[in-house]
């Protein structure tokens, strides 16, 4: 199997068309033409996952962020990020992006997030397009708790579901909540719309002190969880939606590495 083939599978489940405007997606390091048998798919390709998977023996990474979102003047190999690529590139690691294309993708974050939380009657949040066949495709969902509960119950549910050690949440702790919406990764510009479509309230990542408050006073609360956590969630689905789309072509291993991106920790 070569690269290209594992490409031609993810723009399937991730079609590049459907990435928002200007986001950087699709092959950064690498050759259509080279020869695959084992796949990694991380959030990120930080130094740390590029050398464990070159230890791994693996040759194409799959990531949610891109490696390059900006041209590089330089590449220098005496810092960390310039010795990791070095050893990428040395080693014919394969690098590819799916970025707001699988945030968007029928199936891909945001659905994930919503089945993670349990809700009904899901709808998008944002709509951004169709795909060929005609389907709405956009970023966030929002749907129904099955039972009313308060805002702190759901944020001890979202705190649990996403796997995380701590939350944080604003509005009255016992608010009640029926309509959620959630959106993968950074969400804060999406507040209004979450308020003009009803939300009680928007689970998301990267709120500061200003947009919660502006939330608050808007009358919507925020559950804020890191970005890392929201988006590892969808790595797993990936990883088995793929390994299914290239069994046909031949034999190739696809594994979520146990590391994590998430550069937070709570005490």
């Amino acid at each position: 199997m070569e690269v290209q083939d594992v490409i031609h599978a993810m723009e399937e489940i991730a079609h590049p068309n459907w990435a928002l405007p200007k986001d950087v997606i699709g092959l950064q390091i690498g050759s259509p033409k080279a020869k695959v048998q084992k796949i990694w798919i991380a959030l990120e390709a930080q130094p740390s996952i590029i050398v464990a998977a070159v230890e791994a023996k693996v040759d194409m990474l799959i990531t949610h962020h891109a490696l390059f979102y900006h041209p590089l003047r330089k590449i220098l190999t005496h810092t960390t990020t310039g010795q990791a690529l070095a050893i990428a590139l040395s080693a014919n690691l394969s690098i590819y992006a799916a970025h707001t294309n699988w945030d968007v993708a029928p199936g891909g974050v945001n659905d994930i997030l919503a089945e993670h939380l349990e809700l009904q009657d899901v709808e998008i949040l944002v709509p951004t397009g169709v795909t060929a066949e005609d389907r709405t495709i956009g970023l966030g969902r929002i749907g129904q708790l099955l039972q009313p509960m308060t805002l702190q119950q759901f944020a001890q549910r979202v705190k649990d579901r996403m796997g995380q050690s701590g939350i944080r949440f604003s509005g009255l702790p016992d608010r009640k909540i029926a309509r959620v919406a959630v959106l993968g990764g950074s969400g804060r510009d999406f507040m209004d719309v979450a308020l003009e479509k009803s939300a009680d309230v928007l689970v998301t990542a990267d709120i500061n002190h200003h947009a919660a408050v502006d939330a608050t006073d808007a009358g919507l609360a925020v559950v804020d969880c890191t970005h890392a956590a929201m988006e590892q969630l969808s790595l797993p689905v990936l990883a088995q939606r793929l390994q299914e789309l290239v069994n046909h072509i031949g034999e190739v291993k696809i594994e979520v590495p146990v590391i994590s991106a998430d550069p937070f920790y709570w005490i």
